[in-house]
């Protein structure tokens, strides 16, 4: 019965242990992100908008020309076009970071 629960007992410790170290990769990966720079474009590059891998923006850039050229609406529209892109990004490198983790926990 000892040898049993001993080795029941060896089978949780490893568990936990995996646990643990799984924990601090994600951890390390959130970092990582966190401390990641990513742009985001609308479709033809009149605005660019910058942000965290926290998500945070943290500028929107617009041409001079762009601002002369299109009304406040249009220029509306390719704000969100690059915030929404940026976004796109955001999700594409958080998917590319974690893949490996993700995979192994499978």
């Amino acid at each position: 019965m000892d040898t049993e629960m001993d080795r029941l007992r060896t089978e949780l410790d490893d568990a936990l242990a995996r646990v643990e170290q799984n924990n601090a990769r994600v951890l390390t990966l959130q970092r990582e992100l966190e401390a990641t720079r990513l742009t985001g474009h609308s479709p033809n590059g009149e605005v660019v908008a910058l942000l965290t891998g926290s998500g945070e923006f943290t500028d929107i850039r617009i041409t001079p020309e762009t601002l002369r050229r299109y009304d406040s609406a249009t220029v509306g529209s390719l704000v969100t076009a690059a915030v929404n892109d940026g976004l796109r990004r955001l999700a594409a490198t958080s998917a590319e970071m974690f893949a490996p983790l993700l995979e192994e926990a499978q």
